[in-house]
């Protein structure tokens, strides 16, 4: 395989290449690549390109744009892969790239067009929106792109993935809030049954709003006091509620209750059943735990509406309805709870991420880690005194 630079004109130079044919049309394949510079950068090119072709890396140059490739991978692997709801967030963040990157052909671009990128949607934010974007949403359309660009990859469609040379924009994860346990018996008093039911019910077992809201009573196993979590309720722009399935596979798990909330749940049934009765032949069985008066599933903005009211009246810690969730986990970790258990409860994808969301709690465990060896070496009578004198036998003793 041969290689030559041809010069052009003056500081840009011809970089040829002969890679033989084509084994699809058999013609001659050659490559063409303009270098502007010294003819050292040029022939360094070269060797660059004449490396790519030996190892069958090298990647022809695509004419599709930035845009272009990105509509093509929402339309034919998004839409295909994701979760309705992912999938509108990652056409948001589609929508976000698309003014500042889009025009750029796709092989052209570069690590510094995404760091500008992003600078700018810190700075100004995205065109046609309200302002700077948060630093959260720009990290979330980071990875949308590096995903995208992982599968232009794949398919061959450029030689490297530019985002690899991109410093995602940091974002601090805030410390979660939660509510201590006589703030829960505060909002408890104060709410009406059907409120009481479910904000013991997420409290006790750490559901996602979605999965709370997609309970059906076959879910729930009254003998052995458990809660098999399988689906979600959704809404989205535009559409009825369907039930779909959980965020991830982890998602899909059992969740052991006290016998206590299985009593609440029982009599939460009864009046679910008048209100059936009450409602007459309009009414909708979905088989829901949580739903309106005509069986017809609640809308989530209403039951957070009607959290934050509660959360007001009772007053207590502000938090939203997530807050139930980091309570009943944040509770747990400080009892010791081991962190395994933890993630398996809140059906989270990895323990990491667990201990990663409750790092605030990390200096409460030390505290229990301390008490627990303290209990080991000093909380017995004699404690380590009492060991160091059995030592002392059992020395005497290896002496006879």
């Amino acid at each position: 395989m041969k290689g030559r630079v041809v010069k052009k004109s003056k500081n840009t130079w011809l970089i040829l290449i002969e890679a033989g044919k084509d084994p699809k049309t058999g013609k001659r394949r050659r490559i063409k690549r303009t270098v502007t510079g010294k003819k050292e950068q040029a022939e360094e090119e070269m060797r660059k390109l004449l490396s790519d072709v030996e190892r069958g890396t090298y990647v022809e140059p695509s004419k599709v744009s930035v845009a272009e490739y990105l509509q093509y991978w929402l339309e034919n692997y998004c839409k295909q892969n994701l979760a309705p709801s992912t999938f509108l967030r990652y056409r948001l963040s589609v929508r976000h790239l698309l003014p500042e990157i889009g025009s750029i052909p796709l092989h052209k671009l570069h690590a510094w067009h995404v760091q500008e990128c992003w600078t700018r949607l810190l700075e100004e934010g995205a065109e046609g929106g309200r302002g700077p974007l948060s630093t959260r949403s720009v990290q979330h359309d980071h990875r949308v792109l590096h995903e995208a660009l992982e599968h232009a990859l794949k398919w061959g469609l450029i030689p490297k993935n530019p985002l690899d040379g991109v410093e995602c924009p940091r974002y601090e994860r805030p410390e979660a809030k939660f509510l201590m346990p006589d703030e829960v018996k505060k909002l408890l008093d104060a709410a009406d049954p059907f409120m009481r039911a479910f904000v013991l019910t997420v409290a006790c077992t750490g559901l996602r709003a979605g999965e709370a809201l997609g309970l059906q009573w076959k879910d729930i196993d009254f003998k052995e006091n458990r809660i098999f979590v399988s689906r979600a309720l959704q809404k989205l722009p535009g559409q009825d509620y369907s039930l779909r399935e959980p965020k991830t596979k982890k998602s899909r798990r059992a969740v052991v209750i006290p016998p206590e909330l299985t009593e609440v749940l029982r009599e939460h049934r009864k009046r679910s059943l008048e209100e059936r009765l009450q409602h007459g032949p309009g009414y909708e069985d979905w088989g829901l735990v949580f739903h309106r008066p005509d069986g017809r599933p609640c809308n989530p903005s209403v039951i957070y509406r009607r959290f934050k009211k509660l959360v007001r009246g009772a007053g207590v810690t502000d938090v939203n309805l997530h807050g139930l969730r980091h309570t009943h986990s944040t509770h747990l970790m400080m009892l010791g709870v081991p962190p395994r258990v933890v993630q398996e409860r809140l059906g989270h994808s990895s323990v990491n991420l667990t201990l990663d969301t409750y790092s605030h709690v990390s200096s409460s465990l030390q505290g229990i880690a301390s008490e627990k060896i303290r209990d080991l070496f000093w909380g017995r009578e004699g404690g380590a005194d009492q060991e160091k004198t059995h030592g002392k036998k059992s020395h005497s003793g290896d002496k006879r």
